[in-house]
């Protein structure tokens, strides 16, 4: 992926009688693993465990959120692989797309504006309020409620600006300093919620779907973010046979 000198922090919610595993990789590379249960919250458990933790010394750039698992309906290894590198080049040139989220989420082949662009995509059914940032959804509304007061509690915005881009599935990179603009509280909060709540499909909807798109970021799908990620795309065509990608690939979901 590029991360030269990179910290990882990989969280399991399973086999709580084995130790805690960690790996040094080639390029600079720090693997160390974390127990996190009640397995509740689905990968929002996770997130907000991170932020919790490492509130006081988040890293200088930014954190890339990752599912566990390798190439599946919605992110592409390539994809992954190619907007990962080119975001640590724009790190090290100090391009306008280190300071903004970015999705590594991708469908049809790699066409973002297909997918979220479109009048009829998610993304514009999500600014029209259908998910935007802990709003409730049928059959869910206590949960959803829950979450959303917890928000107002801290003073965290809970409407979705126009034209707002976001993106599902729990891939993506936000910098640090979005993270670190919300109270450590809040996270607080938001984790014993996460752990307390039996129906994991809805927490992790409330807390992580969509959601961060609208707690870490203001941006559209602008000219810049779309000369990125179309970008992406030519570099993900390259790498697709890459033999660093096979075990990615066929490590499916």
């Amino acid at each position: 992926m590029g991360l030269t000198n990179a910290v990882v922090y990989k969280y399991r919610k399973l086999d709580e009688g084995n130790p805690l595993r960690s790996w040094q990789l080639a390029c600079g590379v720090a693997v160390y693993e974390r127990l996190m249960l009640p397995n509740l919250g689905s990968e929002a458990l996770a997130f907000y465990s991170y932020l919790l933790e490492f509130y006081n010394k988040l890293p200088n750039l930014a954190v890339f959120f990752l599912h566990d698992h390798g190439e599946a309906w919605h992110v592409s290894c390539s994809s992954l692989a190619a907007r990962s590198r080119l975001w640590y080049q724009e790190a090290v040139e100090g391009g306008p797309m280190m300071g903004r989220m970015i999705s590594f989420t991708s469908q049809e082949q790699d066409n973002i504006t297909a997918w979220y662009g479109g009048p009829n995509g998610p993304a514009a059914r999500t600014r029209n309020g259908i998910r935007g940032l802990l709003q409730s959804n049928p059959g869910a509304d206590v949960i959803h409620q829950e979450a959303r007061d917890i928000a107002v509690k801290w003073k965290v915005p809970t409407d979705n600006p126009p034209g707002l881009f976001m993106q599902c599935c729990a891939s993506f990179i936000v910098p640090s300093k979005a993270l670190a603009a919300l109270p450590a509280g809040f996270y607080r909060d938001m984790l014993r919620f996460l752990a307390k709540t039996k129906d994991t499909l809805e927490s992790g909807k409330a807390a992580l779907e969509f959601s961060v798109w609208r707690l870490f970021s203001t941006d559209t799908l602008d000219d810049t973010a779309l000369a990125f990620y179309n970008r992406a795309k030519e570099v993900a065509s390259w790498l697709v046979k890459d033999p660093a990608l096979v075990h990615c690939q066929h490590n499916t979901c």
